[in-house]
C-alpha cells in the first residue's frame, strides 16, 4: 500500500496535474490484465499472432487483454524498418517486436530473434511457425559481453526476467536457469552477417553488458540501436555513461521516452513526455535526464550521425 501511495506522489510531481489520471489510467489498465491459463493464440492489432505463455503475468497478459504492447515505441520502431534489412531483436520474447520486424523487412531481409527463456523461446518458435516467417532465425541463447555461461531468473512476468548478476534475485522469480550466452560481435561473425541495420534490445539492466560486446558491430555496421534503458536499475551515472559511450561512436539519439505511461489506455499522452535532444553529449543527458519520468525505465532510439 505505502509503495502505491509513493508511486502515486511521484506520478502527480512528475506529471503535473494529469498526473493522477495517468496513475489511475495506469493502475485500472494492470487490474483488467487477463491473465492466460493455457495456451492461447492472440492476435495483436498490427496484424499477426502470438502464442501467449500459461500463467505469464507479463507481455502475454497484455496482449491477451488489449492486443497491443508499447503502442508509442511500437510506432516508432516500425518507423525505421525497412525492406531487406538485417535486425538483431535481443530479448525476442514470445514475438511481439520480432513479427513486426519480420514483416517489416520483407522475404528480402532477416530478423536474429534472441530469447534464453526456454518455455517462452517454445511459444516464439509456434509464433514463427503459426506467422509462416521464414525470415526469422530464432536462438535460445542470452546475450553478454563474450560466450559463457549465464544464469537467468525466470519471472513470473516473462518480460521482466533477466540475467542475475547478484546473489539475491527479486521476489518475483520461481526459477533460476542456466544458460548459453554469446556476445553480439560472436554472434555476427558465427552467422556470417554482411550487414546489420538495427539492434533491438529489452534486457532488463543487462544493457551494458551486452552493448560491452557489441562495439565492434557498431562501428563496422552502424546499425539503429533502439533500446529500453532501466535506469532505475543500472542508475542514472550508468545511464548517462552508457549513452554518451555509444554517442562517442558517431550517434545521435532520436528520441527518450517514458515507458510507465506507453500503455494502451494513455500511450497517446506519450507523446507530450517526449525528448529529442539536441546540442552536445552533455547538453543532450541534460535535456533528457532533468525530466524525473525519465529517471525509470526510457524507451530510446539511436542512429548514426552521418
Amino acid at each position: 500500500m505505502l509503495g502505491l501511495l509513493t508511486r502515486y506522489v511521484n506520478y502527480l510531481r512528475w506529471y503535473g496535474l494529469e498526473g493522477s489520471l495517468l496513475f489511475l489510467a495506469k493502475a485500472l489498465y494492470l487490474v483488467l490484465h487477463r491473465v492466460p491459463r493455457c495456451v492461447r493464440l492472440v492476435r495483436v492489432r498490427e496484424g499477426y499472432s502470438v502464442q501467449a505463455v500459461p500463467g505469464d503475468l507479463g507481455i502475454s497478459s497484455e496482449l491477451l487483454s488489449w492486443g497491443s504492447h508499447e503502442p508509442f515505441f511500437t510506432r516508432l520502431l516500425l518507423e525505421r524498418l525497412g525492406r531487406g534489412m538485417v535486425v538483431i531483436d535481443i530479448g525476442s520474447n514470445i514475438g511481439y517486436y520480432a513479427f513486426l520486424e519480420a514483416l517489416a523487412v520483407g522475404s528480402e531481409g532477416l530478423v536474429v530473434a534472441v530469447e534464453p527463456q526456454p518455455h517462452v523461446f517454445k511459444a516464439l518458435l509456434a509464433g514463427v511457425k503459426l506467422n509462416g516467417l521464414g525470415n526469422i532465425l530464432p536462438l535460445r541463447l542470452a546475450i553478454s559481453r563474450r560466450h559463457g555461461n549465464v544464469r537467468m531468473v525466470i519471472s513470473r512476468f516473462s518480460n521482466w526476467s533477466r540475467v542475475l548478476e547478484g546473489d539475491d534475485p527479486a521476489p518475483d522469480f520461481h526459477a533460476i536457469h542456466e544458460v548459453e550466452a554469446v556476445s553480439v560481435d560472436d554472434l555476427v561473425d558465427s552467422l556470417g552477417l554482411k550487414r546489420v541495420d538495427l539492434i533491438r534490445m529489452d534486457v532488463e539492466g543487462y544493457e551494458t553488458e551486452i552493448l560491452e560486446g557489441a562495439w565492434r558491430t557498431l562501428e563496422r555496421f552502424r546499425p539503429r540501436i533502439c533500446l529500453e534503458l532501466h535506469v532505475y536499475s543500472i542508475g542514472l551515472r550508468e545511464s548517462i555513461r552508457l549513452l554518451a559511450r555509444i554517442l562517442e561512436k558517431g550517434y545521435r539519439i532520436d528520441f527518450a521516452s517514458p515507458r510507465y505511461i506507453d500503455v494502451t489506455l494513455i500511450w497517446r499522452r506519450s507523446l507530450a513526455y517526449a525528448v529529442k535532444p539536441s546540442g552536445d553529449a552533455r547538453e543532450q543527458m541534460i535535456q533528457i535526464f532533468r525530466k524525473p519520468y525519465m529517471l525509470e525505465v526510457i524507451h530510446t532510439c539511436l542512429s548514426p550521425s552521418s
